[in-house]
């Protein structure tokens, strides 16, 4: 049983907080027979009452930030095209003002704006009815001019030059919140990529020449 998806559904999360704070009643009747249940019952209330706020007040959306650098490389020429996410709406609402972008730490520059990605194709948020509850979602933020080619993708100098440290600004529905993405990070991400971009020789047997 997966539990950390069935907290992340809109609606089990807040059943599993009523179940909390409703079994205070039931302790509330053996408090006389027991004073240790009083004490009980007190962590209960406020671990449920934790639980409830909790539930209301966190980000909206649960984000894969698995791969989150879209890339293409091969032979040592690696290149970066783009921030990717996944993401899903564990809220009971649907997000129908969502923004994006991401902010440098470097020189503080901003990026383009985020787009849903649509059967493959990056579409911006307003030519969208938006992310219903429960929906699963993919996002990305361009960083180079894609209708160019591969010349126009970011050479991993250039990328380290200006995003080797950034954050990703969200708003959803009114609310802003931030995720940093540190050097060793953004260097890790690459290094993944690289390692699988270009593996290295298994020793092999091989006809004589």
């Amino acid at each position: 049983m997966n539990w950390q998806r069935i907290w992340n559904d809109p609606v089990w999360s807040k059943i599993i907080a009523w179940v909390i704070l409703s079994s205070f009643a039931f302790a509330l009747d053996l408090i006389q027979e027991n004073p240790l249940w009083g004490g009980i019952s007190v962590f209960v209330v406020m671990l449920g009452g934790s639980l409830l706020v909790w539930s209301k007040w966190r980000e909206p959306v649960v984000w894969n930030f698995e791969s989150f650098l879209g890339m293409v490389g091969g032979g040592g020429d690696l290149r970066v095209i783009s921030f990717q996410a996944d993401g899903r709406n564990r809220s009971s609402k649907g997000l129908n003002n969502i923004q994006g972008h991401l902010v440098s730490n470097i020189n503080n520059s901003n990026s383009e704006p985020l787009h849903f990605v649509i059967d493959g194709i990056p579409v911006l948020p307003s030519s969208t009815t938006g992310v219903p509850p429960g929906a699963d979602f993919q996002i990305m933020i361009p960083l180079c001019d894609r209708a160019q080619g591969y010349e126009a993708y970011l050479k991993e100098h250039d990328f380290m030059q200006q995003w080797s440290e950034f954050h990703f600004v969200v708003e959803l529905n009114g609310v802003r919140y931030k995720h940093t993405f540190s050097n060793h990070r953004v260097v890790g991400m690459i290094e993944k990529f690289r390692s699988v971009a270009n593996p290295q020789s298994k020793p092999h047997v091989r006809i004589k020449p």
